[in-house]
């Protein structure tokens, strides 16, 4: 456990040095600030392209975010031989890989973290703080100016949290691609890397609908191909919950723990094909 810890904190100091790191987060802020300005003309569904929007923009940063640090402390160690020193004190490969993902995956959740809040600051400003304005003007809080702090923590609770909700979903699905990211950067450059994790992104989206068609067919391959597809395939329209924040949907807990439980089990059978691929590998 201690050798994944250095490593993982090695992978989380290396990936915080690199300047695409801050340019993925600086423009991603930028983007979610100036949203409100994008959904202008939405015919009286401003709020809701605007959470769409900022939910989108975290996604795709984080995306970007493992794709890119993991070329970086995996794809560059290895051409750069840097791996076999680290691999030739007493580390195993599986503590290498799991370190790597760990490293990798705490990096995103900051930059998550961050994002979240200029979204939250965001949305507040576009819609919470109007709402207490015009409470104001209508003279609710003349009598008890406690009911602002009632209001606020309302918005909070229903607004907000549902917000929050949405964005764990958007990182459970970056965190299944950031254990593809690991699995193609030990063979791939980063251009390859890269379309490997948006081949999957696609696939993962379209899973279900590509089970369907193949899986009620007539041949025998073809049903063998969909529940391949059913199988093997992340399901990230399942973990995808920006349109149930986008419409306001219920969203319970049971169905995030139930997402978080499949995530974690999609993760570890990822990174244990790594392990095996990765354990066999010769770097020379």
């Amino acid at each position: 456990m201690y050798q994944i810890y250095n490593i993982a904190s090695l992978t989380y100091q290396e990936a915080t040095r690199q300047l695409l790191f801050y340019i993925v987060v600086a423009v991603s802020a930028v983007l979610i600030l100036i949203s409100p300005l994008f959904c202008l003309f939405g015919f009286g569904e401003e709020i809701s392209m605007m959470r769409e929007v900022g939910l989108a923009t975290i996604t795709f940063a984080g995306m970007l975010i493992a794709i890119l640090t993991a070329s970086v402390v995996i794809t560059n160690e290895i051409e750069n031989l840097t791996a076999i020193m680290i691999l030739a004190k007493p580390v195993k490969r599986s503590h290498f890989i799991i370190g790597k993902f760990i490293g990798i995956v705490f990096t995103v959740f900051v930059a998550f973290v961050f994002l979240s809040l200029v979204l939250i600051i965001t949305y507040w400003w576009k819609e919470g703080l109007p709402l207490i304005k015009n409470n104001i003007k209508e003279g609710k809080y003349l009598n008890n100016g406690w009911l602002i702090v009632v209001d606020t923590y309302r918005f909070f609770r229903t607004d907000i949290w549902l917000l929050a909700k949405g964005i764990y979903g958007g990182f459970l699905q970056v965190a299944i691609l950031t254990s593809f990211a690991v699995i193609f950067s030990t063979y791939l450059s980063l251009a390859l890397s890269g379309v490997g994790c948006f081949v999957i992104l696609i696939l993962g989206n379209i899973s279900d609908y590509l089970y369907q068609p193949l899986g009620q067919g007539s041949s025998v391959i073809l049903n063998i191909l969909g529940k391949g597809f059913s199988i093997f395939l992340p399901h990230f329209s399942f973990l995808n919950t920006s349109s149930l924040v986008t419409t306001k949907s219920a969203l319970s807990v049971n169905y995030l723990f139930v997402a978080t439980i499949y995530s974690i089990i999609y993760i570890a059978f990822i990174l244990y094909i790594t392990i095996l691929i990765f354990s066999r590998r010769e770097i020379k």
